[in-house]
């Protein structure tokens, strides 16, 4: 019994120690290190040495190019012309440069250069071509206005006279490849920097500057006949100078005029050819009296044309230089309240595109709500009771459309970012302005405004438009004024209010006019037409089929807020 106790403490006693040498720090182990020979401490004080020259070295070529040597020069950039004068001719299309004319030219004129320069003695600096533009007399010498890029680091100095000898002795060859086919006059070959073009021009805008700032008093301006042959079509027959660019002759008006023929053949705007005949060429009515577009004229223009306009013309076409509308002091815009046919009787109970080209369709949520009317590209005339309630909803104007539940190729969409409702006492006419402009076409535009007196009388030719219950197409009501006896029944009336009734006897229920909707008069001798009342309600059947008078916010009674409301944007 004690053998066994003397055991099992032996063997207990053993694990124990045995089990601590195993997580012991191990002292019975021994670790040696080989010392370090000379040659190894040598070669790594050698190392060290070279890593730390290596390290300022690099220290010194930073600090170095950092704050002892200048810009590495970019690539020298020349503009240059030629003119053709045998085997291609200018057409009015090259002027675009988005048409597809413009496109295929401009990349084989760029591709004769490249080819040309690269084959030169300039060829390791040469960096490639852009053609700027493509202008010229229409079927007849084309001129081509493009770009070199040179890199001076891989070429010696380049010049304007080695650039254009270049082409000329290409030009002079009898077996020329580049130009084989065309002829170019070689005085017409002009190379220079873009910076001295720079230079060039503000030298020149400085001494008119200088020049127009010693002038004391204008002489009296002089009615003389319309010389520009460009716009000898226009409906008047004399102009006077300086125009609003400071043409003083026809020969400025002749020297300057590409920029001009550009705007108009880019079509950006269906009467850019009269704005720009009427600021070129200004209608002279009598002795110190011009008449240039009115202001609404030229919003729309810009509307259309503005991002096209070079910097040196923005600043002589601010639409706040123009003067507004007032009978006879300025020139109307054509393309307002001009329907697509341009004549009334012809024009069916059911709308077609273009028969009513302002009408919008305003929907909250994508549910048809409301209507309203176009009067400006940006601004649409239409009742603040459509915006009552839930002022976060979103808010859509359809244009163009004339049958809710189809779609027509000319219809847009345009977001509503903004309401301003009228000042004017018991008027509940609102504007709302669209996220952008619209682009004016025959199926889209605006219609016009009256004149401040511009009332509905007994004798004008008026309507206004509903959609169908049925077909939820747009349909063309006719109605006259009427007594305001008969709308005070319906409805609180006021001196802005006019009491209007459909024409006929009787009405035949299938069409509804939304709160929105506007009443429109013709002008019988012009086609014309404005907008002359907006209706605060919908207008649905009556019982009986009885006639239902109709009461109207006036427009003129607005004029003023709102031209004030429209030229606030610019």
């Amino acid at each position: 019994m004690s053998s066994a106790s003397t055991l099992s403490s032996s063997t207990t006693r053993n694990y124990k120690r045995g089990h601590r040498r195993s997580i012991s720090s191990g002292s019975e182990i021994r670790f040696t290190r080989k010392k370090l020979t000379h040659q190894y401490k040598l070669g790594c004080i050698i190392i060290a040495i070279f890593l730390v020259l290596l390290l300022f070295a690099a220290a010194a070529v930073y600090i170095g190019f950092s704050y002892f040597t200048g810009e590495f020069p970019g690539p020298f950039i020349y503009r240059g012309t030629f003119k053709i004068i045998d085997g291609d001719v200018y057409t009015n299309e090259l002027a675009d440069p988005n048409s597809k004319k413009f496109k295929l030219r401009s990349r084989d004129y760029k591709e004769r250069l490249n080819l040309l320069y690269k084959r030169s003695s300039i060829r390791h600096g040469f960096a490639g071509s852009e053609i700027l533009a493509l202008d010229g007399t229409e079927n007849k010498d084309l001129v081509i206005h493009f770009t070199l890029n040179v890199d001076p680091t891989y070429t010696d100095a380049v010049d304007k006279r080695t650039l254009e000898n270049i082409i000329l002795n290409d030009v002079r060859q009898g077996n020329s490849i580049i130009f084989r086919d065309l002829k170019i006059a070689e005085d017409s070959i002009n190379i220079m920097p873009n910076n001295q073009i720079t230079t060039q021009s503000s030298t020149i805008s400085t001494m008119m500057f200088l020049e127009s700032t010693t002038e004391i008093t204008p002489p009296p301006r002089e009615c003389v006949p319309v010389d520009l042959p460009y716009c000898s079509k226009m409906n008047y027959k004399m102009t006077s100078y300086p125009n609003i660019f400071d043409h003083g002759s026809v020969k400025d008006v002749e020297d300057n005029i590409i920029p001009f023929r550009e705007l108009i053949d880019a079509e950006c705007y269906n009467h850019t050819f009269q704005f720009i005949c009427n600021v070129l060429q200004p209608y002279c009515l009598k002795r110190d009296t011009i008449l240039l577009p009115c202001k609404s004229f030229c919003r729309y223009f810009m509307a259309g044309c503005g991002n096209r306009l070079p910097d040196n013309l923005k600043e002589a076409l601010n639409c706040n230089n123009f003067l507004e509308y007032q009978g006879d002091n300025c020139l109307i815009e054509p393309d307002c309240g001009v329907q697509k046919l341009q004549n009334t009787q012809i024009f069916t109970k059911t709308a077609n595109p273009g028969d009513w080209p302002w009408h919008v369709a305003l929907f909250k949520e994508n549910v048809h709500i409301c209507d309203g009317t176009l009067i400006s590209p940006s601004w649409v005339a239409t009742t603040s009771s459509c915006f009552q309630g839930q002022p976060k909803a979103e808010w859509i104007a359809r244009l163009g459309s004339v049958r809710l539940s189809m779609s027509h190729p000319d219809e847009i969409e345009r977001r509503i970012i903004g309401l301003v409702k009228s000042p004017v006492e018991g008027s509940s006419i609102a504007l709302i302005k669209l996220d952008r402009p619209i682009i004016i076409n025959e199926n889209i535009r605006p219609i016009c405004l009256p004149k401040r007196d511009g009332d509905m009388t007994e004798t004008s030719e008026c309507n206004t438009v509903g959609w169908s219950r049925e077909t939820e197409q747009l349909k063309r009501i006719q109605v006259r004024v009427t007594s305001m006896e008969k709308c005070e029944n319906i409805s609180i009336s006021s001196m802005n209010s006019v009491c209007a009734e459909v024409v006929y006897g009787h009405e035949s229920c299938h069409e509804e006019e939304f709160a929105g909707s506007p009443v429109m008069c013709v002008n019988p001798s012009t086609s014309i037409w404005s907008i002359v009342g907006i209706t605060n309600w919908r207008m649905a059947c009556s019982k009986g089929e009885m006639i239902r008078p109709r009461m109207y916010d006036k427009i003129s009674s607005n004029i003023n807020w709102i031209h004030e409301t429209l030229n606030a944007e610019n």
